[in-house]
């Protein structure tokens, strides 16, 4: 069972939402084995469902942090907090890129 390049963009799309697994079998409409089969395909780190999400993820990420950059550029009320609201995600994704060379979670 393969999906198709339409349903892969919306796993993407749901990734950037940062939804859950289940909930995307939901929201595509999967039967029983068409679930099993895409929760199998999800834990595989390699799969293309995988890579979908988290691609979709990544694209938030890069979204998000563009809007703070912008926003810390353009100075103005606020701009203090999304300095550090951008120093915590790039943080944090450097931590989390060590936990994964560590110890690979």
């Amino acid at each position: 069972m393969t999906f198709d390049d339409a349903t892969l963009d919306q796993i993407r799309t749901f990734g950037e939402r940062n939804m859950d697994p289940r909930s995307i079998c939901i929201r595509l409409e999967l039967n029983k084995v068409e679930s099993r089969f895409f929760m199998l395909e999800f834990e595989n780190p390699d799969s293309d469902i995988r890579h979908a999400w988290e691609q979709g993820k990544i694209d938030k990420q890069i979204t998000v942090e563009d809007k703070l950059e912008g926003h810390v550029e353009a100075g103005g009320e606020g701009c203090g907090d999304a300095a550090r609201a951008l120093g915590y995600l790039q943080r944090k994704k450097m931590m989390d890129a060590l936990k994964f060379n560590l110890f690979g979670v």
